[in-house]
């Protein structure tokens, strides 16, 4: 095994892939592509770029460039009991198969954003959404 646990020591001179219209900035951050996930700003982007960073590798993930529906949802749901993915999902009619198991979260995840661009709780307009995600789904 490699310094990165669960790696084959094979991978760890293959360095991360950056697609090519994306653009790298001075600090090893990059820029694009968007991202989406449920609670990424707050648990997957953090956990990656610790990760990164113990690995050796200088990539980060840019939180700006993540489309989070937790924050939305936090925003305009305030009162519901609980904001957990499987909650959103059923509130919203989306189906989750599988909570917890990677693929089932994200194409529930992705079905979810679809679902509250089409109700206007998201922007169809990304770059705007990016905007007003930051100041929390205003």
């Amino acid at each position: 095994m490699s310094r990165c646990q669960w790696i084959p020591r094979s991978y760890d001179s293959i360095p991360p892939r950056v697609p090519p219209d994306s653009q790298e900035r001075d600090d090893g951050i990059v820029a694009e592509p968007l991202l989406c996930g449920y609670n990424a700003i707050s648990f997957d982007v953090p956990l990656l770029n610790a990760e990164f960073a113990r690995c050796g590798i200088p990539h980060r993930l840019d939180p700006g460039r993540v489309l989070d529906p937790i924050v939305w949802i936090r925003w305009f749901r305030r009162h519901w009991r609980e904001r957990t993915l499987a909650a959103a999902t059923k509130a919203y009619g989306v189906e989750l198969s599988s909570a917890h198991a990677a693929d089932a979260d994200a194409e529930a995840t992705a079905a979810l954003t679809i679902q509250l661009v089409r109700d206007l709780v998201i922007p169809d307009d990304v770059e705007l959404a990016l905007i007003e995600q930051v100041r929390g789904g205003r």
